[in-house]
């Protein structure tokens, strides 16, 4: 039973992990953001999952090795990762400092779905 949450842990931490370094990509190289939400939430949808295709080449394999568990994993760790970058948009606000779109709980979590996606269908 640990070994199962072990596994669930690793894969939403990556997932995090993942979402920070994007965000922290966003920021290096921010620029005046879409105004229509409908184009911005496809592309962080679209560059989550280049960036789920990315994480396979460091990581080929998903940490999950139940079928049950992979199919909640999908769900469950773009909520975690939302719920993570909604918490530091609103750390960063609070400090006066800029915040962008990945940093909003639906951008995140459409993000995080993408790599989430990725990893689900190509993970060995």
């Amino acid at each position: 039973m640990l070994e199962l949450f072990l596994e669930v842990i690793a894969e939403i931490f990556l997932q995090v992990v993942v979402e920070i370094l994007a965000d922290c990509g966003i920021h290096v190289f921010k620029r005046k953001p879409v105004q229509n939400p409908i184009p911005a939430a496809i592309g962080y949808f679209l560059f989550g999952c280049l960036a789920g295709g990315l994480s396979l080449l460091i990581f080929e394999g998903s940490f999950i090795s139940d079928p049950r568990l992979k199919i909640a994993n999908l769900i469950l760790a773009p909520l975690v990762a939302g719920l993570a970058m909604a918490w530091i948009g609103k750390r960063r606000r609070r400090g006066g400092k800029d915040s962008v779109r990945i940093e909003r709980f639906c951008y995140g979590f459409l993000f995080a779905f993408g790599v989430a996606l990725i990893r689900f269908v190509w993970a060995t």
